[in-house]
């Protein structure tokens, strides 16, 4: 993934692949290389998502993390205003981004929230039950330094 080829500067997917390229460097803790490679993408809400989220894992003292944490809530609520131009895959992606980052905080309940809980669709409620109850596991799994803890989680990695 992080040795992907990137197209043309020219390209329509130019965007999207470096974006998916540093989600990617996030994923595997490399966040300084994400937000240096950030600096090459169009400013967007996916973007600053992006970058935000990256300060979130790569930060080590709490205020920058907070302040991280802030900047994905205001893009949280950016998103739910009435913007004709917004893209929704942007507006997906925010929400992907900044529901990871509260669940690494441990704060589920306003991870589902951003995911869209609030919404009357029963499949919705469902996803979100299920993404709820991975994520309470995984959480407590963190935490624990019970074995079979471990490798109870890592199977169910594998059936997703």
């Amino acid at each position: 993934m992080v040795a992907l080829a990137l197209p043309d500067v020219n390209s329509p997917d130019y965007a999207r692949t470096l974006l998916y390229k540093a989600r990617a460097l996030i994923a595997i803790n490399e966040c300084d290389t994400a937000l240096k490679l950030l600096e090459n993408v169009p400013e967007n809400v996916s973007t600053k998502a992006t970058s935000s989220l990256a300060r979130y894992i790569g930060a080590s003292n709490p205020a920058a993390k907070e302040l991280a944490l802030e900047e994905l809530r205001d893009l949280s609520v950016e998103i739910e205003g009435d913007d004709p131009g917004a893209d929704e895959r942007d507006k997906a992606l925010v929400k992907v981004l900044a529901g990871t980052a509260f669940a690494h905080a441990g704060e589920i309940e306003e991870a589902l929230d951003t995911l869209g809980v609030d919404t009357e669709d029963l499949e919705a409620y469902v996803n979100a039950y299920y993404v709820w109850t991975l994520l309470t596991i995984f959480q407590r799994c963190s935490h624990s330094s019970d074995i079979s803890c471990h490798k109870s989680t890592r199977s169910s990695q594998k059936t997703i």
